[in-house]
This record gives C-alpha cells, sequence and structure tokens, in this order.
C-alpha cells in the first residue's frame, strides 16, 4: 500500500525576481496541488519587514516546509 503523507507548505514568492514576463506562482503551484492532499499557503515578498512578516507567518501556520519562489 502506497500512502502519502499530508504536509503543511509554505510557499515563499519573489515577484520582483527574474524576468520580465510575470509567472502567475499562485495558479500554477494551486492546480498542481489540487489533487494532492498536501494544505499549502503562500507568503508573497514586499521587500518591506520580509523578514519579521515572514517569521510571523511561519509561527502562525507551522509549516512543515516552505519553499522559495521566484
Amino acid at each position: 500500500m502506497n500512502t502519502v503523507k499530508s504536509l503543511k507548505i509554505l510557499f515563499v514568492v519573489n515577484l520582483v525576481s527574474g524576468s520580465k514576463s510575470k509567472i502567475d506562482y499562485r495558479a500554477i503551484i494551486s492546480s498542481y496541488f489540487q489533487a494532492l492532499p498536501h494544505s499549502i499557503d503562500f507568503f508573497f515578498l514586499t521587500g518591506k519587514d520580509d523578514i519579521e512578516s515572514l517569521k510571523e507567518i511561519i509561527q502562525r501556520i507551522k509549516p512543515e516546509r516552505v519553499i522559495a519562489v521566484g
């Protein structure tokens, strides 16, 4: 029997990095995880107080994985 453990995942998205073409990371990631048992959340970097805000959201939602995007 093959069972997948459900994970709580936080995606930290930097929208200003990379090329000029903007990618809708939320839509792509949400679509990918839609059929999977994992719970996902997003944190979008703003360039202002990101470190403190990220610490707060990690403390609040307690993700099992934090993934940087962008």
